[in-house]
C-alpha cells in the first residue's frame, strides 16, 4: 500500500549513488523530490551518454552535485531539444523548494507530447537507446 504521507516525511539517511544523488541529502534532511533530482540526472545521461556531475572521484562528483551546476551545452550537442533541457531544469533544479515535484512531472508538457500512450515519439527512444550505450560503455553504474 501506497504511503500518500511520504512525500511531506522527512528522511535523513544519507543514500545513493554520487551520480544520482541529490544536493540536499548532505544536509540530512530530505523529501520525496530527491528522486526528481535522481530522475532528472539519469534522464540527462540517458539523453547525452554522460552523467550531468561527472568526475574521476567520488569525491570530485559530489563537490559538483553540491554545486549543482551542469552543462546545457552538453545537452545541445547531443540534439536535446528545448522543451526536454526545459524538463531536465525543472528536475535538477539545486533548491528542492523550487525543484518540480513527480506528480508536476508526470504533468509537463514534454511528457505529455512525448510520452503518452498514444504518441510515442520512436526518434526520442532511440536516441535515449544510443546515448544509454555510450553511458553504459564509458561508466560504471
Amino acid at each position: 500500500m501506497l504511503n500518500r504521507s511520504l512525500p511531506s516525511s522527512s528522511l535523513a539517511k544519507a543514500v545513493g549513488t554520487s551520480y544520482y544523488v541529490a544536493p540536499e541529502v548532505f544536509d540530512g534532511v530530505y523529501k520525496q523530490k530527491c528522486d526528481c533530482w535522481s530522475i532528472g540526472c539519469i534522464l540527462y545521461a540517458m539523453l547525452t551518454g554522460v552523467a550531468p556531475f561527472d568526475g574521476e572521484t567520488d569525491a570530485e562528483i559530489l563537490a559538483k552535485v553540491k554545486r549543482g551546476n551542469y552543462s546545457v551545452e552538453t545537452l545541445e550537442d547531443a540534439g536535446v531539444t528545448q522543451p526536454c533541457m526545459d524538463f531536465i531544469a525543472k528536475l535538477l533544479t539545486k533548491d528542492p523548494n523550487l525543484r518540480i515535484s513527480s506528480e508536476d512531472a508526470l504533468k509537463d508538457p514534454w511528457i505529455t507530447e512525448h510520452f503518452n500512450r498514444n504518441n510515442a515519439d520512436e526518434k526520442v527512444a532511440d536516441n535515449v537507446l544510443a546515448e544509454l550505450g555510450k553511458f553504459k560503455t564509458g561508466k560504471r553504474l
